[in-house]
């Protein structure tokens, strides 16, 4: 008695080829991923900040001899960079300092006749996001200041809130509100009110408030809590 197999080998050889089909389509598509998506960023202090592909090699760095102590770092991340970098600016004329985002433009301006000693505004690169920082000469109560400065600009200012802050020994106020511009559009204001002696120091930020978000929060908070009076 025989017993006879007939092995279909063509269907078995059609089934191999598939399935390696689908392991180089997934081994290309995972690798179309990380090559979009995995980034490596490098800090060189305050002078330079810049994201590349990890695929791509960092070599021939030249550093002058004359920048001391400058310190080099990288790190990897697996999505497309976008942590803020931050610099340090510092102004005897205003007599403050404060940390901001390094790709922000900064810009010092001067007030004649004015209560305001000293305004340095700023901007971010698509020019939607902006504010100032101020030195006031406020020889008055502060509290009695913001209630007037409020009640004077109620008819544009909605959801209002004001509560105590002390940023780095310095007492003040944190306000924050939504307001309405004569283009119809509507930003979120974040404002802080600092005393010392007979001086104001005020950081007002602006955003857009379809793009006020946690990030930006923290951006303003980072330079809230950085500010100093050098005087």
């Amino acid at each position: 008695m025989y017993i006879i197999y007939i092995k279909n080998y063509k269907r078995r050889i059609a089934i191999a080829s598939i399935i390696t089909s689908l392991w180089l389509i997934i081994f290309l598509v995972i690798s179309l991923l990380l090559k979009n998506n995995f980034f490596v960023n490098v800090t060189v202090d305050n002078y330079l900040n810049f994201s590349c592909p990890l695929e791509y090699e960092i070599e021939n760095i030249y550093i002058n001899k004359n920048i001391k102590d400058i310190s080099i770092e990288a790190s990897n991340n697996l999505s497309k960079p976008i942590a803020e970098n931050f610099s340090t600016y510092q102004t005897l004329k205003g007599g403050l300092s404060f940390k901001y985002p390094s790709v922000f433009e900064l810009k010092e301006m001067d007030f004649q006749d004015s209560e305001v000693l000293y305004h340095i505004s700023f901007i971010n690169k698509t020019k939607n996001i902006h504010g100032f920082i101020q030195t006031w000469n406020l020889p008055y109560e502060l509290e009695s200041f913001l209630k007037n400065s409020i009640s004077l600009s109620q008819g544009n200012d909605t959801d209002v809130l004001q509560n105590p802050i002390t940023v780095n020994n310095l007492p003040g106020f944190y306000l924050s509100y939504t307001v309405d511009t004569s283009e119809g559009q509507k930003f979120k204001a974040s404002e802080v009110f600092l005393k010392k002696n007979n001086k104001m120091y005020r950081l007002s930020y602006f955003a857009p408030l379809d793009l006020w978000d946690k990030k930006e929060s923290e951006i303003f908070w980072h330079m809230v809590n950085s500010f100093k009076v050098l005087e």
